[in-house]
């Protein structure tokens, strides 16, 4: 990151622990007017998605229901990485407790930052190969 651009992060404020997300907000300073803001964020543990295929290259998905849109939705598997366990770990065990299919072959596709300009975690995603 280039540091004409970084702001410089000064004082933090502790939010509320929601379980699965805590709250807090941080004042930061602009790199060039110095001008002060109040930025709210989300700390969460990174997530995990996996896409998985079959032997016959079918996508391995399941039905959910969600309390954020009160609707049941077809999703890739996925969920909360825990504290101390790899991505892929979570992953693995994410598809398997999901939906009860295994794969022998997994390939990391990368991670990105979900919502960068309020949440400080990470989504990474994987291919699962062969998942039976």
């Amino acid at each position: 990151m280039t540091d004409d651009l970084r702001w410089r992060r000064g004082t933090e404020f502790p939010g509320h622990d929601y379980r699965i997300f805590r709250t807090h907000a941080v004042d930061a300073s602009h790199p060039q007017t110095g001008a002060t803001h109040r930025f709210s964020l989300l700390s969460s543990g990174d997530w995990v998605n996996v896409i998985a295929l079959t032997p016959d290259d079918r996508v391995v998905l399941l039905r959910q229901w969600r309390a954020g849109t009160d609707t049941v939705g077809i999703e890739i598997p996925g969920g909360l990485v825990d504290p101390g366990e790899a991505p892929l770990a979570a992953a693995a065990r994410e598809l398997e407790e999901e939906t009860g299919y295994r794969a022998p072959t997994w390939r990391p596709l990368g991670r990105v930052a979900p919502n960068p300009a309020i949440q400080t975690n990470w989504l990474h995603t994987f291919l699962a190969l062969d998942a039976t």
